[in-house]
């Protein structure tokens, strides 16, 4: 007992009653870092620090006052530092069973209490990490934390066999862990409820100092970034308003479509489709009504085409549509025909039902052409050329329409360059009494002499001037010269005599025309009443209610209006019967073929009795002859234009007629002008 007492790891001790030292052991000596004479004989409040000295006087207190052993853990500062010890402590009884003292072995636990310590906090980073982790034994044993439940939605139990799932349906994972003991990458699992579950995966292989082989694997939900990404891919290659793919992902189908075509030795056709005069649909309703057409028309398209064909919007009103696959040139034109029609029925939005129609170009690979760009081009070539004929129709493309856009856009830049040098000028044709030899008033007409190429119809310049938005600016400076001619004649003659002007789309829509209008009668001093401005019953019915709005206020003013080349377009009574138009001016089409053409005779008959019930003066345009013209006065026609009594002309042969034909002169001879 004396050589355990003296070579035992362990500190020993006994005390006295009174608790004070009466032996210890050398070990107890040498990590208090003290000597026999400095403890025996000394109670703990000496031996230690006062606040160790109470535990430890405490727990001996309990030994000898229950007479029975006592373990315990306990910490004092040594000479290591303050260590952590478990102290068995027990009763020490003599012969009579009185007990004499206290003995001790006390055992340094530090490491252990580190290590548990270290293991706890280990358990705690376990449990709390937001990743599932798992640890996999060879022997098959799986620990997890409570994030696997949370994000597969699995309890424990069945981490075993999500485990060996997730290490043997990858061949290209145990490949890797056996050659560097890691792996990490993407995977998809199945949560418990059946949904997919995209993770990211780190597994690594480590072994225990007895060569036992486990399986740690660490992963996350990416569910979210995964969605994300999604979203981006959408932004990225899908229009934001119609769903459908955008210009971006339009290049990587198309391209894919025509590399099929080359391999199978068949053809892809591509549509170009404009909607018609949506920007003035959208300028005169609104974005949000716009939109809602953008996304019924894409409806529509999409509704129209094969399975595997793809719909694309570029942007704007324009959209594309790729015919990947052809075995007959054929199918191209049926699919244009149906999306044509398709787009041409009434978009009814809430309470408003507007009209519109589409412009549909067509190329065809490899015929005309054989790359995105260049088919591209060759469509939209194809739909502008409808546009200059007039809209709504479609069209393959014909390699003679490229030099015709060439020539259009050097067009363009003449006609800009045209208005800046003032080579546009004005010509005048008057409109007379059908009874007598009077001028009523004077229709004012835009001409282009070009330095090149001389004269430049109207039918060519002005639906370019529409398309490009220039029409507003001629427009305004048709306006101004006209009233400032009309102010001269009129300083001139007794009998005042009105100038009309013919306002374009884009300007009955222009929010400045007001505005304009009232400026260009100030600055020149012509009296509203002089002024006649003329719209087409078409520019009327596709925005009824905002361009009645807008003529009441330019009635206001003291502007007269009328309705041009009336009979070619709708020809609706109730919607004439709406306007605030004093005449109508019947369309030259119908003239030319009267007397004879029973056809045109009644529908000119209908239109004169027609506007005489709602009290309006009737114009006939385009009067040529002598039986034209005796046709419409038996037929109470009030007024009358064209070459048989006066051509367009300057303003100073205009300004001569005037002065030549009295108010009082008959026309029951009438006299034929060729100015």
């Amino acid at each position: 007992l004396d050589a355990i007492f003296h070579h035992a790891p362990s500190l020993m001790f006994i005390k006295s009653t009174d608790l004070r030292y009466q032996m210890v052991n050398p070990k107890f000596l040498e990590l208090l870092g003290k000597t026999e004479e400095e403890v025996l004989g000394q109670d703990d409040f000496v031996v230690f620090s006062p606040e160790d000295a109470k535990d430890i006087r405490r727990t001996d207190q309990m030994v000898t006052q229950k007479r029975m052993p006592l373990q315990v853990e306990l910490s004092f500062n040594t000479k290591l530092g303050r260590r952590h010890f478990l102290s068995n402590k027990f009763p020490l009884f003599n012969e009579d069973g009185e007990v004499y003292g206290v003995g001790g072995i006390t055992t340094d636990i530090t490491d252990k209490v580190a290590a548990e310590a270290e293991a706890k906090i280990t358990n705690m980073v376990f449990e709390a990490a937001a990743e599932a982790e798992l640890v996999m034994s060879d022997s098959g044993k799986v620990i997890t934390n409570s994030s696997f439940t949370r994000i597969t939605g699995y309890p424990n139990d069945h981490a075993v066999s999500f485990a060996l799932s997730l290490l043997h349906d990858h061949p290209e994972i145990e490949i890797e862990l056996r050659k560097s003991g890691r792996w990490q990458g993407e995977s998809t699992r199945r949560r418990a409820n059946g949904e997919n579950l995209p993770i990211w995966v780190s597994i690594s292989l480590v072994e225990d100092i007895n060569n036992q082989k486990s399986y740690i694997a660490v992963f996350s939900d990416i569910s979210n970034l995964k969605e994300a990404e999604q979203k981006l891919e959408k932004l990225a290659h899908y229009d934001n308003l119609t769903g459908l793919p955008n210009r971006t992902l339009f290049y990587d189908r198309f391209d894919s479509a025509l590399a099929r075509s080359a391999r199978n030795n068949t053809q892809t056709g591509l549509l170009f489709v404009d909607i018609d005069r949506f920007k003035l649909i959208n300028d005169s309703y609104g974005h949000d009504i716009g939109d809602q057409i953008l996304i019924d028309a894409a409806n529509r398209i999409t509704h129209h085409i094969r399975p595997g064909d793809t719909v694309c919007r570029l942007g704007g009103d324009e959209f594309t549509v790729i015919l990947a696959d052809l075995d007959r040139p054929g199918r191209v034109q049926n699919i244009a025909r149906r999306i044509h029609s398709e787009l041409r029925k009434p978009y009814k939005i809430g309470n408003k039902e507007i009209i519109s129609s589409a412009s549909i170009g067509i190329a065809i690979y490899p015929d005309d052409g054989n790359s995105v760009h260049l088919l591209l081009k060759h469509a939209d070539t194809a739909m502008y050329h409808i546009k200059e004929r007039g809209r709504n129709d479609i069209m393959f493309f014909d390699k003679t329409l490229n030099a015709e856009a060439e020539a259009r856009i050097a067009l363009e830049e003449s006609l800009r360059s045209a208005i800046k040098s003032d080579e546009l000028f004005l010509v005048f044709q008057p409109r007379f009494h059908i009874t007598a030899q009077r001028i009523l008033s004077v229709e004012a007409l835009i001409r282009w002499r070009h330095p090149e190429k001389g004269m430049i119809p109207p039918s060519d310049f002005i639906p370019l001037a529409e398309e490009s938005g220039m029409v507003v600016e001629l427009g305004q400076m048709v306006l101004r010269k006209a009233c400032e001619r009309a102010r001269i004649w009129n300083r001139l003659s007794e009998t005042p005599v009105p100038v009309s002007v013919n306002l374009s789309t884009r300007q009955l829509h222009d929010p400045d025309l007001l505005s304009d209008i009232q400026t260009t009668l100030n600055t020149t001093g012509l009296p509203p009443s002089l002024l006649e401005l003329e719209i087409t019953e078409t520019m009327v019915i596709e925005d009824m209610d905002t361009v009645i709005e807008k003529l009441n206020a330019i009635r206001e003013m003291g502007v007269n209006l009328s309705v041009d080349d009336f009979g070619s377009g709708y020809s609706s009574l109730i919607y004439l019967k709406r306007l605030p138009v004093s005449t109508v001016k019947i369309d030259r089409s119908f003239v030319e073929d009267v007397p004879g053409d029973a056809d045109d005779e009644n529908l000119i008959q209908a239109i004169i009795s027609m506007s005489h019930t709602l009290n309006l003066n009737v114009v006939a345009e385009g009067v040529e002859t002598l039986e034209q013209l005796e046709f419409l006065r038996n037929n109470d026609c009030d007024e009358i234009q064209g070459y048989l009594l006066a051509k367009p002309d300057s303003a100073e042969k205009v300004e001569e007629l005037l002065l030549q034909v009295t108010s009082t002169s008959s026309m029951d001879s009438p006299r034929i002008h060729k100015l």
